[in-house]
Formats: structure tokens, C-alpha cells, sequence
């Protein structure tokens, strides 16, 4: 089965309503109450059609919504992971639970249980184990100084892990009266997965490599596993020799194990070894029998200082992990050259390291390098910068002192964690597709450099963990992408909370430790903080109101010092989704009849398995089934309280899921959704599915259909296309080629076509004559198109089209058929060597609305121009010897929206400011022309959008006081040295640009701070070259 990737976006909209009282409205939510736990509660259709759709965290969402309905879902999961200290549970009740509902056990013995007295310990966990239902235990890991010999009972057990805490747990020192015997081993035939971590304790390493039970396992890690202080290895100096035998092992991790010197030829047998991981193993050089373990993925080598033998990794091809980290380099191993399937690479603590990068250019596919704790002496070196798969760069710890020259601008995850720096870096501010971002443990000075993260767009996740921060910098409200924002251990952080404001996004805000006596009153703008964390900072009295505004709110963090009188404010209970943290989270699991009031954590895993049954024959389990399906369609088909409380616990995805579980449920479910989009990669999806899920929902399809240019091979086939239901496909994007399948979207409204430069055959007019719902269509970069496109316009199909876009497409005039398009509302020319070409077709436009001649050659604003009385959107921008024809322009008095950038004009035409609709304006100046000072700006009191970019102004002009329904105005390239004073009248300013305009290190001007909505963009422009949108 292929892909297919699918979004939805809109909140749920809950629709209808009553105009019942109080009394009426409590006893509908207990009526709807009790029909919402007669469907997820009893196990049946309704349940399973409910259930069945959605994820395990879902479900335990779900199931955690109400008293009644936890412990009705107990019978949801049929695994369950329990974290377990002796006398914190009653075993017998455990094992109840365990047979009652069939559920697998993943159990993990606490590590507080070390502190026992190892004897009494011992006896009990031999009881407790023995007590369990041996056939339902599948995963033990044990923190314990010995393995209980009731292990042996455990058959079932496909993992096992065994790690001892310290010598020096219970006070008995270095007596250990726990040893691991093979026997106790030797029933668990089923083991895949094998762990000692830590263990001082004796083992005997050739009796249990060689144990039957074993052959079969896959993983084995034995991390500093020896016996006491001062006496040999547990498993010698050498790998041992039962080692070899264990033919299906795919993962090897045997770290810590000091002086491994020797028996590497056991190695050679493990052909299916995947992962290998040495790490502190004392190594000096390389095996060569690395060189034969082929299948390798990955390689752990850190810390073994290693001199030679790199040569054996040439072999590992395959090898896309290595961690060289702390292995004392002094250079990049020249081998390393020829890993080029490494996507990950790990150089970190190589403190001596300072040559050899660039045997990492042929590493094309390197995307994730980490090189923390290096103390860099100069600059990041140069040859990262042709890494061009890097998207993650990890640096913490590395002592920066020029940066780096070259920018690094593919990168989404930067760490730069403790680097000692004390300004912002300005080369972040090239870095626009960062994501994530880490400037934790970094004291400095928010005055300088925060203008650099104007620029990251993008940014999801920043840290500021620990930076000396006093208040918050105001270029924080721009990053309006952060969903995550880490301000913990700022101590003396105070101020500046106004400017989280903007942060409409922001779902995760941690202010750990900050030492605020009172929640700032600006958090409860933060609408979409789903997890706040208020850790160790004072007691928050008086404040708490301001999170009521939080009504997605799921997770409050807190010191329980930190609540009045230790007890959580009542006014909380308002927020509907809504668990206090105030210390480890414990989950409370009762049951009635066996587990009475023990606690213990669970995650319950697996899929939906029904219980229960009946003794009904099919007449009665067929009426059952019927009335089971009208109870679901009840509770989920009709808006309500008890629709809103199943889908306000699930996801987008889950909504979709369980709204496609039947026929009534689909036509019901689609007011969930207000809009649908199915993004489909051709070669991903398996055509017959989504015609079929169309089909169903009767979902509109919006088809993109890409080519690689650089191979005459298209992603789609003429069968993949026809196979799609041509009634709900409504918009295609093709590049290179049209397919002739295309013809047959008869419902299709949009057509988007780039051709490469292709010729226009690959765009046959036959294609278009069927589609006579089509209301858009766009060409772009096709040669030879003349022919073609009267063609295409001459098509009766095309008659109602509103939008056309013809954009580098070589015409040297416009083409007469446009006349018959009469219907046209948008109509883009751009890149066309237009010149003076006659232009009298455009006189039966009538209806235009807006017109893109960007980049057109254009000399003189086109005569014709002056009939389309309709527009309100004219685009001249980058005709350089545009010079006439202003006059042309006054009869447009609907025009809104005038585009004059990059003309080389000596003022700006009179004309222009007759044009008193005008809402935007771009003057942006392609040559530095000084801007008119004309009062003729005066007359434009509409204007709202105003660029003034490179017009050689030195102080912002007067006439800008007068427009004081200005709301963006961009002044950047400009050498500003006063003026400021007439922005203070606009007072509906909101954006406000002056990049490249104030010096290095210096900001706003403080009268700006008058101005209530405005937010200020400093630091430098850096032109992106985009295409303009035409419809």
C-alpha cells in the first residue's frame, strides 16, 4: 500500500444550540454523560468504531477524561508497562489484573529498591516474580545487585535487562552474595534482547554466551561489566569466544569494557551485526576485522584513543552513524572521505582537532555533525559551508572567536550551548530556515545582536536557558513561529514579558526558575500553551487569574511551595484539560475488585483486542449491531456536549480516521473538517485507494504533479492520472509536461504549468478544449509560445476564465486573443519582452481587477490602460526605462494597490498622487534616487502600505506625518539621521521597517516607544528573488 499524506485544518465548529437554563443545561451534560459511556464503555461496534481509529496516547486521553470512564478502559490496552517498588504494590492483585484482561507485562523494578538488605531483597523479588502469571511477562529490567533465580520462571521474557546501581548501595560495600548463574537463564528460550549495565557482580561469560536460550538473541549489550576493584575482566582481555556462535545478532554494544585488546576474529561470524558500539574500551587502533562486518549502520567509537587502522572502515559502505567523539584527533581521518553514506557524524570533544575537514566534502549526505566541546581557536572552518545536506550543526561548548565567514544556510538545527559568547552572532541573521535554536548558558547582552533573529521566520524551538537575562528582548515578539520557548534559570528576568504577546503560536514556555514572585499578566495572551512550567520560582499569590484564559492548557508544572497554603486555587478547576505536575507524576490505577488503592505508573500499548461476548444468535446480534449503530450516529453525528467530549481528546488525524469508519459516520463527520487538502507524490500513492477515498468522502483534489528536469523521467504515468475520478479532481500544478490524461478533469478550475523552458508542445491546446469549468490557468517558462497560446485563447472552453498568468513565456507582444476573455478579473504578463508593443487588446478587459507587467520592457505606461477603469491592483515594478505615460494612469480612481519599484524615475510622477483610493504604495528605488518631497503625498490619506526602500532619504520625510491610516511602512536602505518625530501622529503603525538604515549596534529610536501597536524590523535585507503572485 503507498502513501497518501493527508492535512486537514479548522477547529471544530460546534453548531446549533439551546436556549435551555441551567437546570435544563445540567441535566443534558448528565444525560449526555451517560450516552458517552454507553458507547466507549461497552464493548461492541460503536466502541471498536470509536476506538479502533485512534493511537494508544489517544486513547489514553480518552480514557482519562472521567472516573467512570478510566475504569472503563482498562480493557483498551493489552500491554501495560509498570514501574514497580516493592511494598508499593500488592503483587497478587497485579497478577489478577494481568489474567482478567490478558495483558502483556513490560515490568521494571525502581532502582530504589537497591537500598534494601540484598538477602531480604533477594527472597522477596523470588516471591513477587513467582506470583506473576509467567506466560504474560515479556520485558524485565532489573536495578538490583543479582538476577532473582524466579527469572527462570518468566518463559515468556523476550528482553531482558539486569543493571547494577553501586557498590556502595545498602552499606554492604564490595560483599555481594548475588552472582548471575547461566541456569537461571537457560528456560528463556524466547530472549532477543539480552542487557548487563554496570554489573559488579560474578559472571560467568562462556557458560552464558553458549546457553541454547541464546542462539536466537539479536541484541546483546554489556556495558562496564566486570567483577570487584583490582581483579580481571569479567569477560578477559579479549572478546569472547562463545561470541561468535551468536550468528543473529544485529546489535553489539560492549562499552566500558577497559584494555579490549583482543579475540576481534569472533566478530567475523556476526554478518548481520548492524550496531556496533565500543565505546571506552581502551582502543589505540582499528581491527581489522571491522573491515568484514559489511552490513554496519552504525559504529560507536568514543573515547578510545584511537592513532590508526582507519583503513578497515573503507569496506563499510553501508555505515551512516559514526561517533568519534573524545578519540583525541588531531586531524579528520583522510578515510573518512570515502564513508559517503555517513548521515551522521560525531567529532565532539576532540579538543586537538584542527585539520583534515576537508576530507568531509564527499560526504554529500552528511546532514547531522557534532562538534561540542572542541576548542576552537579561530573560525569555524570554511569547508562546512559546502555541506549542503547539513541541517543540524551541534557546537556547545566550543569556544567561538570569529565565528564563521561562510553562512551555513541550509541548517535547521543550530546548538550553540555554552559558547562563551556575548552577543548574538550575526551571522544567524542569514541562517532563515532554522527551526531550532539553542543559545542556553551564553551570558550576553540583549542590547547587542538580537536584531540578527529578526530574520529567523522559521523558528520553532530557542532556548535562552540560563543567560543572565534582565527582560525579555523585544525582537522576541517577531519570531511569531515558536511553538517552544526555554527562558528557565534566567534568575533576574523581570521585565519585558509584553513582547510574548505576539507568540500566537507559542505551546511550550518554560520559566523554570526565574524567581518571579507573580505570574507576569501577559501570559494570558498565550491562548495555544498547551505545557507551562513554573518550577522553583516564589509563591505565586494573587496571580493565578491570569492563566484562566489558557483554555488549551494541559500540563502546569509547579513547586508545590509555590501554591497558597499547598493546595492548588480552586479557580483552576475552570480549565477543562488541565494536570498540575506538582512532583512526580504517579497515576492512580484502581479496580474494585482486585486492585483496591495500589498505586502504580503504567503505558498501555497494542492494538484494540474486543471482550466480553454473547450467547445471542445472529437475529438478536444483528438487531444489537443496528441499535449499536444508532447510538454511535447519536453521540457522534449530532453536534453537541457529547460529540464535543470524544472529539476535543483526539487529534486532527484521529478525527479522520474514525470519521471514515462507516458510511453514515463520513457524511456526518465532514463539518468537522472546513477544509480538506490531499498532497499526493505520484510514485507514493497507490492511485485506486485515493480515486476510491474521493470517491467516498466526495473530496475535491488538488493534483501536483512534479518531474525530475535533470531526467527526461516523470514521477506519474498517463495510467496513474486516468485511474483518479475526473469529477473531483479541481486543480493540477504540473512542471516540464502537461499529461493527456488531464483532458479528462472536466470539474478541474485551475491549471498551473511550468515548463522549464521547454517548448510549448509540451502543452497542446487538444488538452485544454474539454475543460470549460476552468477559471485559472498559468503558464510559466515556455518557449516558442506564440502559436500555442492564440490557440489556447481561441478554445470556446476558456471563456469564463477570470485568471490568466502567461509569465516568461518569450512573447514579444500581447496576444490578441486575450480580447476574448472578457471575463478575465487577473491578468499577469510577467517577464515578457513586451517593449512598445501594441496593446490596444487589453481595451476589452473590462472587467480586470488587477495586471502584472513586471519586468516587461516597458517604456511608457501602455495608453490602453487608461480604459480598464476597473483595476485595482497595477504592477510595473523592475521596467527600468519606463519613463511616460503617467497620464494613462488617472482614470483608475478604484485603483488600491500601485507597484512602482525598481524604476529608475528622477521624482515621482505627479500623477500618482491623483490616485487617491491608493492603499498601498512601493517606491522602492532601483538606483538611489532621492524620494519627492513634494506635498503631493498629502493627498493620499488612504495609503496604509508605503514603501519608501533606497530613495537616498536622510530623515524621514514630513509629509509621512499626514497618513495616519498607515499600518506597514518600510524606510530600510535608507541613511536616516532624524525625522522620527513625524511617525509619532501614526498611530495605527504596526510594521515598521528600517533595515540598513540604523549603525551596527544601535536601535530604535526611543520616541518610537509612543507608538502602542508597532513593531520595529532592523538588521539587514537580504533580496530573495520570488515570483510574484497573479491570482
Amino acid at each position: 500500500m503507498w502513501l497518501v499524506q493527508e492535512k486537514r485544518s479548522g477547529p471544530l465548529r460546534p453548531s446549533g444550540g439551546t436556549a435551555a437554563g441551567p437546570t435544563t443545561q445540567a441535566a443534558i451534560a448528565r444525560a449526555s454523560g451517560k450516552l458517552t459511556l454507553a458507547v466507549l464503555a461497552t464493548p461492541g461496534p460503536p466502541q471498536l468504531t470509536i476506538l479502533g481509529h485512534l493511537k494508544r496516547n489517544d486513547k489514553m486521553r480518552l480514557g482519562s477524561a472521567c472516573t467512570s470512564l478510566r475504569q472503563a478502559s482498562l480493557p483498551w490496552f493489552p500491554e501495560m508497562t509498570v514501574a514497580v517498588k516493592l511494598g508499593w504494590i500488592h503483587m497478587a492483585s497485579l497478577a489478577a489484573w494481568l489474567e482478567r484482561h490478558q495483558a502483556c507485562l513490560h515490568l521494571i523494578v525502581d532502582r530504589d529498591d537497591a537500598q534494601y538488605d540484598y538477602q531480604e531483597l533477594e527472597a522477596e523479588w523470588n516471591d513477587s516474580l513467582t506470583a506473576l502469571p509467567s506466560f504474560l511477562v515479556t520485558s524485565l529490567a532489573v536495578c538490583v545487585p543479582g538476577l532473582p533465580a524466579a527469572v527462570s520462571t518468566l518463559t515468556a521474557l523476550t528482553r531482558l535487562e539486569l543493571e547494577y546501581p553501586d557498590s556502595s548501595a545498602g552499606g554492604q560495600g564490595n560483599e555481594l552474595p548475588f552472582s548471575i548463574s547461566a541456569h537461571h537463564l537457560r528456560p528463556l528460550m524466547r530472549l532477543r534482547q539480552l542487557s548487563f549495565i554496570n554489573t559488579k557482580v560474578r559472571i560467568n561469560a562462556a557458560r552464558l554466551l553458549s546457553l541454547p536460550a541464546l542462539a536466537g538473541l539479536q541484541a546483546l549489550k554489556l556495558i562496564h561489566c566486570r567483577k570487584l576493584e583490582g581483579m580481571p575482566l569479567a569477560l578477559g582481555f579479549s572478546m569472547p569466544q562463545q561470541l561468535a556462535a551468536l550468528t543473529a545478532l544485529t546489535r553489539l554494544k560492549l562499552s566500558g569494557i577497559i584494555e579490549l585488546a583482543g579475540g576481534w576474529h569472533r566478530l567475523l561470524p556476526l554478518t548481520q551485526l548492524q550496531y556496533l558500539g565500543l565505546k571506552y574500551c581502551g582502543l589505540t587502533a582499528l581491527p581489522q576485522q571491522l573491515s568484514a562486518l559489511t552490513a554496519l549502520t552504525r559504529l560507536a567509537l568514543f573515547n578510545n584513543k584511537l592513532a590508526s587502522g582507519w583503513q578497515h572502515l573503507l569496506p563499510l559502505t553501508q555505515l551512516q552513524n559514526l561517533d568519534l567523539g573524545r578519540c583525541d584527533l588531531e586531524a579528520v581521518p583522510q578515510q573518512l572521505s570515502m564513508l559517503t553514506a555517513v548521515t551522521r557524524l560525531n567529532l565532539s570533544d576532540n579538543k586537538q582537532l584542527a585539520a583534515g575537514w576537508q576530507h568531509l566534502l564527499p560526504l554529500t549526505q552528511l546532514c547531522d555533525l557534532d562538534l561540542y566541546d572542541w576548542r576552537l581557536t579561530a573560525a569555524v572552518p570554511a569547508q562546512l559551508s559546502a555541506l549542503t545536506a547539513l541541517t543540524r550543526l551541534g557546537m556547545g561548548g566550543t569556544l567561538l572567536t570569529d565565528g564563521w565567514q561562510q553562512p551555513l544556510i541550509q541548517l535547521l538545527d543550530l546548538n550553540l550551548f555554552n559558547c562563551g559568547l556575548k552577543a548574538v552572532p550575526q551571522q544567524l541573521s542569514v541562517l532563515t530556515a532554522v527551526t531550532r535554536l539553542d543559545l542556553s548558558c551564553n551570558c550576553w547582552q540583549l542590547a547587542s545582536g538580537c536584531q540578527h533573529l529578526l530574520a529567523l521566520t522559521q523558528l520553532q524551538d530557542l532556548r535562552l536557558y540560563a543567560c543572565d537575562l534582565r527582560a525579555l528582548p523585544h525582537q522576541l515578539s517577531a519570531l511569531t513561529a515558536l511553538t517552544r520557548l526555554n527562558l528557565s534559570y534566567n534568575e533576574e528576568l523581570a521585565g519585558g514579558w509584553q513582547h510574548l504577546r505576539s507568540l500566537a503560536r507559542l505551546q511550550d514556555l518554560d520559566l523554570d526558575c526565574c524567581c518571579f514572585a507573580a505570574l507576569p499578566h501577559q501570559i494570558s495572551a498565550l491562548t495555544a500553551l498547551t505545557c507551562l512550567d513554573l518550577s522553583r520560582n516564589g509563591q505565586l499569590a494573587g496571580s493565578w487569574q491570569h492563566l484562566l484564559a489558557l483554555t488549551r492548557l494541559q500540563i502546569l508544572r509547579i513547586t508545590c511551595k509555590s501554591l497558597p497554603g499547598g493546595q492548588v486555587p480552586p479557580k483552576l478547576a475552570t480549565l477543562p484539560h488541565l494536570r498540575i505536575e506538582c512532583q512526580p507524576v504517579r497515576s492512580q490505577i484502581s479496580d474494585s475488585t482486585a486492585m483496591g488503592s495500589r498505586s502504580l505508573e503504567e503505558t498501555r500499548s497494542g492494538p484494540l483486542r474486543p471482550s466480553g461476548s454473547t450467547a445471542a444468535g445472529p437475529t438478536n446480534q444483528a438487531a444489537a449491531a443496528r441499535a449499536a449503530g444508532d447510538l454511535m450516529l447519536t453521540v457522534l453525528a449530532a453536534p453537541g456536549p457529547p460529540q464535543l467530549t470524544i472529539l476535543g481528546h483526539v487529534k486532527q488525524i484521529e478525527k479522520m480516521w474514525l470519521g471514515s469508519a462507516c458510511t453514515s459516520l463520513r457524511q456526518a463527520s465532514l463539518p468537522w473538517f472546513p477544509e480538506v487538502t490531499v498532497e499526493v507524490t505520484a510514485d507514493w500513492i497507490h492511485v485506486a485507494s485515493l480515486a476510491a477515498w474521493l470517491e467516498r468522502h466526495q473530496a475535491r483534489l488538488h493534483l501536483q504533479l512534479r518531474k525530475d528536469i535533470w531526467r527526461d523521467v516523470p514521477e506519474w504515468t498517463h495510467s496513474t492520472i486516468a485511474a483518479l475520478p475526473a469529477c473531483l479532481v479541481s486543480s493540477v500544478t504540473a512542471s516540464h509536461e502537461i499529461p493527456a490524461a488531464v483532458s479528462n478533469f472536466t470539474a478541474l478550475t485551475r491549471l498551473d504549468f511550468t515548463g522549464w523552458y521547454a517548448d510549448a508542445e509540451r502543452m497542446p491546446a487538444s488538452l485544454l478544449r474539454p475543460l470549460s469549468r476552468l477559471r485559472q490557468l498559468s503558464v510559466s517558462r515556455v518557449k516558442h509560445t506564440e502559436t500555442i497560446i492564440e490557440e489556447i485563447l481561441a478554445l470556446p472552453s476558456l471563456r469564463q476564465l477570470q485568471a490568466l498568468q502567461l509569465s516568461e513565456c518569450s512573447l514579444q507582444t500581447i496576444p490578441p486573443g486575450l480580447s476574448a476573455l472578457t471575463h478575465l478579473t487577473a491578468l499577469a504578463l510577467k517577464e515578457n519582452n513586451l517593449g512598445c508593443s501594441a496593446t490596444t487588446v487589453l481595451t476589452a478587459l473590462q472587467c480586470l481587477q488587477s495586471l502584472d507587467l513586471e519586468r516587461c520592457s516597458l517604456r511608457d505606461v501602455p495608453q490602453q490602460v487608461s480604459a480598464l477603469t476597473a483595476l485595482t491592483r497595477l504592477n510595473v515594478n523592475g521596467n527600468g526605462a519606463l519613463q511616460g505615460g503617467w497620464q494613462h494612469v488617472l482614470p483608475l480612481t478604484q485603483l488600491q494597490d500601485l507597484d512602482l519599484g525598481w524604476l529608475y524615475l528622477p521624482m515621482l510622477p505627479g500623477e500618482v498622487f491623483q490616485l487617491t483610493a491608493l492603499t498601498r504604495l512601493d517606491h522602492t528605488q532601483a538606483r538611489g534616487d532621492r524620494f519627492d518631497s513634494r506635498p503631493h503625498l498629502l493627498l493620499l490619506t488612504q495609503l496604509r502600505d508605503l514603501s519608501l526602500e533606497f530613495c537616498s532619504l536622510e530623515e524621514v520625510p514630513e509629509q509621512v506625518s499626514a497618513l495616519t491610516a498607515l499600518t506597514y511602512l518600510s524606510l530600510s536602505g535608507n541613511l536616516l539621521a532624524g525625522g522620527w518625530q513625524h511617525l509619532l501622529p501614526l498611530t495605527q503603525l504596526r510594521h515598521l521597517y528600517l533595515q540598513d538604515v540604523l549603525p551596527r549596534g544601535r536601535t530604535a529610536p526611543r520616541q518610537l516607544a509612543a507608538l502602542p501597536m508597532l513593531r520595529v524590523h532592523c538588521g539587514h535585507i537580504h533580496y530573495i528573488e520570488s515570483d510574484s503572485e497573479a491570482f
